[in-house]
This record gives C-alpha cells, sequence and structure tokens, in this order.
C-alpha cells in the first residue's frame, strides 16, 4: 500500500477529500492536499457501502 499527496477541492471531488468518507488519510490544511492510498477502501456515509478512495459521487463534501 503506497500513500501519495493529491491536492483537494473544486475539480477534484474524489471519495479521499469527502467529509463523507471513513478511510485512513491525512490531511494538510496548510497546502490543501492529503496524503492516502487511492487503491484503499472506506466507508462511504453516504452510500452506506464500502468505497474506493478514487472514486467519485455527486453527494461530495470538500474537506476544509
Amino acid at each position: 500500500m503506497s500513500q501519495d499527496i493529491y491536492p483537494v477541492g473544486v475539480g477534484q471531488p474524489h471519495c479521499y477529500g469527502c467529509l463523507q468518507w471513513d478511510g485512513k488519510r491525512v490531511y494538510d490544511p496548510e497546502h490543501r492536499k492529503i496524503k492516502v492510498d487511492a487503491d484503499s477502501f472506506g466507508h462511504c456515509r453516504v452510500n452506506r457501502a464500502p468505497i474506493r478512495a478514487s472514486s467519485r459521487c455527486e453527494s461530495y463534501f470538500s474537506v476544509r
């Protein structure tokens, strides 16, 4: 499991950057970037199912 750094914000509606996704990640608010394994799974509180971090959905709530 390798973790990479990804940007967060508009135009990047991936599950790893959503408040409703409960998975293993580290958020850097100063640089607005997230360190996460994009192939890992976490629990989505909207869909109530395990979702891959690199997935996308319409119910995206960006981390601040």
